[in-house]
């Protein structure tokens, strides 16, 4: 467990703490939506575009689409960091995608104390830090492909999940399956569907122009 400066101290507030109706200013919509990890930067310059339509959000997962390349591709780590804000007892978004190595910013936004608890897919700790009130801030390098789980610690109904991802193109759909890639590079790759527990894998060619595709996961019939 990881404290840190004046973080550590205002944790040991939560016990007393009176939280009910504390928010300040209006609500953002809870959302499952993140930026794409690569932001457009490539080394290149020489991109294309790859747009969609995946199964659409059930049971409140959405679906997310990423691209594995078959070879290896110079494509630049974006520099700014994907953010993940506090606020109505509530992460948002609840669902990110960030490119492994690089940083996403924890922000509290809002009049009650929070703890931010990350958890690697076996359940083990990689930090839990507090959050002060309106203007907690801290960042981390996710320097490790894989899914990260997110509470607080004082809100147990607080819950969002971290993607991190090798491949530079992976993008979360909107709510009815849209979906777009920018400046993708012309390959051979593995477009991998998920969707909560579900999982679909196809090989895909990605060529000079438009490219469109319609996903969906295998019929169990």
């Amino acid at each position: 467990m990881i404290f840190r400066g004046v973080a550590g101290v205002l944790l040991g507030l939560f016990v007393g703490l009176a939280v009910a109706g504390c928010t300040t200013g209006p609500r953002p919509e809870p959302t499952e939506t993140s930026p794409t990890p690569t932001d457009g930067q490539t080394s290149s310059g020489s991109g294309v575009d790859l747009v969609g339509h995946a199964p659409p959000t059930s049971q409140g997962a959405r679906s997310v689409i990423i691209l594995e390349p078959h070879e290896t591709l110079d494509v630049l780590l974006p520099t700014n960091p994907v953010e993940m804000d506090q606020f109505g007892r509530d992460f948002i978004p609840r669902l990110i995608v960030v490119r492994e190595g690089q940083a996403v910013l924890f922000k509290n936004s809002e009049d009650e104390l929070h703890t931010v608890h990350v958890q690697n897919a076996d359940g083990e700790s990689l930090f839990n830090v507090a959050m002060p009130i309106q203007g907690g801030r801290y960042d981390h390098t996710f320097g490790e492909a894989g899914d990260y789980a997110v509470s607080c610690n004082a809100h147990q109904e607080m819950h969002a999940t971290i993607l991190v991802v090798k491949s530079p193109y992976a993008v979360v759909a909107e709510r009815d399956g849209a979906f777009a890639l920018s400046d993708v590079l012309p390959g051979t790759y593995d477009l991998i569907l998920r969707r909560g527990p579900q999982r679909h894998q196809e090989v895909v060619e990605i060529v000079a122009g438009s490219n469109e595709v319609t996903l969906d996961f295998p019929s169990l019939e």
